[in-house]
């Protein structure tokens, strides 16, 4: 079997030409004058004429063993969509089995203070039997294990508790993995609200993570991971919101209170999600905001925003004067009034919230007066942070504050309180879900796994629970779910869609769930990337791009046309190509999410084989899989033709894709030629058997490797629609075979020049890319006697009526 990690960035997925297309080409000796003769270039288009006479004896005899279909956009659309609302709902019902099982256990758990957990960072010196799971990291499937933040106490009454009711979900990770065999690949977990958290399958941790520079030094640093501020559990536990921000800059606040307070602010920062707005304002007697062209407004928290405010914090000079508490409270409300009634654009829309970070207030009548008529209805939530040593009078103020408005107080006498203490104002703030009966499920934006599964989402829901007999329900964690892109990229029939056909999902911010063009970064992303649809869908008529998302997020159903560019290959984009597209979108049902498909309108013309005349070509074509000549290598490209994995291939991770080789095909049809069984896909395999004996019969007329030899062409290939590809070498000993980025320049090129027929004639040259451009090689120089590696030269066959692709 061929191993592959569908990741994002994969060219097999886009890797073939299509309306039928058939593609010749040979790879040359080193280019120099002597070997630029015509007789060369004009063997490309003696075998695309010998080919299509191949192809026309085969479609005009008695019987016609093909037919050439129009596949509506829709309905490829309808397919791709179906798949993957399915594929998300099956983990939400998953996610459902752990926040029952988590809610049952906490009602009926009994606390043990001696309770052992298995601590992720200190398995290594337990009993726990660890499997290998890849050549990345160990992992055991047998149970989970435990996190807890390094400044917390691990054996703190909070912790072990969490420790003993999450213990029981193992059964139910376990039995979530048996009954859908796409979460070999998921991380399955529970985080507990005291910061302990579950992960399943148990994976080892250090308490030091180790980051390669790069002069390739290693640096050391500690693992300050707290999954209470994930973005996964964030999202979870609250509702979108309006924050303002309150720094008190004041002459008393220098030193450590300075110190404190800026690292709360950036703190209270990463707390936020993309689906809140904020602002920073700080005050002494005058108050201002922290970025002078954000005034009078909100900005949306995304991960961009977030760092230019926090870049700004570090450059606040001292705090200086006294401190105008009336000013700026007033200041604050008006603000987060003002845009939550005007500008829907800069407003959650939902929750209203003031942070309110200093050293301590004295009374003050008018401070109260503000209070009163600026927050008569409490809709504004107040929360106040005290930073060092502060006054009992000055502590009572701001705790009043906070209290008179259904907020809390926290305090901070050092810096060693803070990364712990920032949190705690998200269990307040989820209450209000907590109350509710409604499900709420959400969807990370993507984010890379620092574990090497690729990019990935998580899918997780807030869980609330009363014990004792209580009748108010208080958080107790978030059950999440990792879901890696290569699985979703599964969902689509990547055959039907053509080289420049592709498939994507946004969520309800107009940002990606998955998209070809939305590439793996470089590191661990703290905080997903924003790109948004239109940032990538090129439309040459901008307005058409934006009008896409905007219908996408407005729960729209529908189609339309659009002209737009496309870069290609994927790994360079040194190409465009304009395409005339159909866009067809819809929602899908119980997620926060919108699929959509792009085809290029002639990607609807299809050739398919005639199942009835399957007894003419079948056995041939099988034959055509398999080769005894060592100068011929057989491949087939990277689809799901048949599913004739192992029982150990079957087990491993979804994200993992096995395909069958040519080989692996031929040793399960050859005894196989009448019936196919539900393990092969009838419509894709009877037409890669159909193009492989049309090649097979074709080649052995046309193609030796003395011909190869005369000429100076070191390799001969044909490259089909159906996935079939045929290598004929001069070179026996071959086994880096043919280049795969030549394959790719010239499946990529043909499909392009395919949109203007005037080059329907013309040949295709390529170089090996990868050897990137040869030294000494400028415009006056390209036939000189110096080597500069092979050259692929390669030609497109059409049909007669010029409009598909052989």
């Amino acid at each position: 079997m061929r191993l592959l990690e569908m990741l994002p960035i994969l060219v097999c997925l886009s890797l073939y030409c299509h309306f039928g297309c058939h593609q010749l080409a040979f790879a040359s000796k080193p280019w120099n004058r002597e070997h630029a003769g015509s007789s060369m270039l004009k063997t490309p288009s003696k075998w695309a004429e010998g080919f299509r006479q191949t192809y026309y004896q085969q479609k005009e005899g008695p019987e016609a063993t093909h037919q050439v279909i129009e596949v509506p956009t829709v309905d490829v659309f309808e397919l791709f969509a179906t798949r993957l609302t399915r594929t998300l709902l099956s983990k939400e019902y998953a996610l459902e089995r752990i926040k029952q099982g988590a809610i049952h256990s906490y009602k009926t758990f009994h606390f043990n203070p001696h309770f052992k957990y298995l601590d992720s960072t200190k398995v290594k010196n337990m009993t726990q039997k660890v499997v290998q799971f890849s050549t990345h990291f160990n992992i055991s499937y047998n149970t989970s294990f435990v996190h807890v933040p390094v400044e917390i106490y691990d054996r703190s009454e909070e912790v072990v508790a969490a420790s003993i009711f999450t213990k029981a979900l193992d059964q139910v990770f376990i039995a979530n993995r048996a009954n859908d065999k796409q979460l070999v690949s998921a991380w399955q977990h529970f985080g507990s609200s005291s910061g302990l958290w579950r992960n399943f399958p148990g994976k080892e941790r250090d308490r030091y993570t180790f980051e390669i520079s790069r002069s390739t030094s290693s640096n050391r640093k500690i693992d300050l991971y707290d999954c209470r501020r994930r973005l996964w559990y964030n999202q979870a536990i609250n509702s979108p919101k309006d924050v303002v921000i309150l720094m008190d800059m004041s002459g008393s606040m220098t030193g450590a209170h300075f110190k404190i307070s800026k690292l709360i602010v950036q703190s209270l920062l990463d707390t936020l999600q993309q689906d809140d707005f904020f602002n920073v304002l700080y005050f002494n007697q005058a108050t201002g905001f922290l970025i002078d062209c954000l005034n009078d407004t909100l900005a949306q928290a995304t991960s961009y925003n977030k760092n230019q405010f926090k870049q700004a914090v570090t450059r606040l000079q001292s705090p200086k004067s006294v401190a105008n508490f009336p000013t700026a409270l007033k200041k604050a409300f008006r603000l987060i009034n003002k845009v939550s009634t005007h500008r829907a654009t800069s407003s959650s829309s939902c929750n209203k919230v003031i942070m309110l970070i200093s050293d301590g207030i004295d009374f003050d009548e008018h401070t109260h007066e503000i209070l009163d008529d600026e927050n008569a209805e409490k809709e504004v939530v107040i929360f106040s942070y005290i930073v060092g040593q502060s006054t009992d009078e000055g502590r009572a103020e701001m705790k009043d504050i906070a209290c008179q408005s259904g907020g809390e107080h926290y305090d901070f006498p050092t810096v060693g309180n803070v990364l712990d203490g920032v949190l705690k104002y998200q269990k307040r703030l989820s209450q209000p879900l907590g109350q509710s009966l409604d499900d709420h499920v959400i969807f990370t934006p993507l984010y890379l796994d620092g574990s090497g599964l690729g990019m990935m989402t998580t899918i997780s829901t807030a869980v609330f629970s009363n014990k004792n007999g209580s009748d108010t329900r208080e958080l107790i964690g978030v059950a999440g779910m990792d879901i890696v892109v290569s699985l979703l990229q599964q969902q689509y029939p990547v055959q039907k869609m053509g080289v420049f056909g592709h498939a994507f999902a946004i969520n309800n911010n107009g940002l990606f769930l998955m998209h070809p063009k939305f590439k793996d970064q470089s590191g661990y992303l703290p905080d997903p990337a924003t790109v948004y649809l239109d940032e990538v869908e090129f439309t040459t008529n901008p307005s058409k791009g934006i009008e896409l998302k905007r219908a996408m997020i407005n729960n729209e159903t529908g189609c339309m046309s659009a002209e737009a560019d496309w870069l290609f290959p994927k790994h360079s984009s040194q190409r465009v190509v304009r395409l005339n597209n159909t866009y067809c979108y819809r929602p899908m049902e119980k997620t926060p999410f919108f699929a959509g498909v792009s085809m290029p309108q002639q990607n609807a013309i299809q050739m398919v084989a005639d199942k009835t005349k399957a007894h003419l070509f079948r056995r041939s074509g099988i034959n055509a899989l398999h080769s005894d000549d060592p100068n011929v290598i057989i491949e087939v490209a990277e689809w799901s033709f048949c599913d004739i994995r192992t029982e150990g291939e079957k087990k491993q991770p979804a994200s993992i894709k096995y395909y069958p080789t040519a080989e692996d095909l031929y040793q399960y049809l050859k005894n196989n030629d009448e019936d196919l069984d539900e393990k092969c896909d009838e419509e894709m395999l009877l037409t890669l058997l159909l193009s492989a004996s049309v090649v097979a019969n074709f080649t052995r007329d046309h193609w030796s490797v003395e011909e190869l030899t005369h000429n100076n062409i070191t390799d001969a290939y044909i490259i089909t629609s159906s996935g079939f590809t045929y290598i004929l070498s001069t070179d026996v000993n071959n086994t880096k075979r043919l280049d795969r980025d030549i394959f790719e320049e010239i499946r990529f090129t043909h499909p392009a020049s395919f949109y203007q027929k005037e080059f329907h004639n013309q040949l295709t040259f390529s170089v090996d890319i990868k050897s990137g451009k040869p030294q000494n090689l400028h415009d006056k120089e390209v036939f000189n006697d110096e080597e500069i590696g092979n050259i692929a030269i390669g030609k497109s066959v059409y049909t007669g009526d010029e409009n598909t692709m052989l």
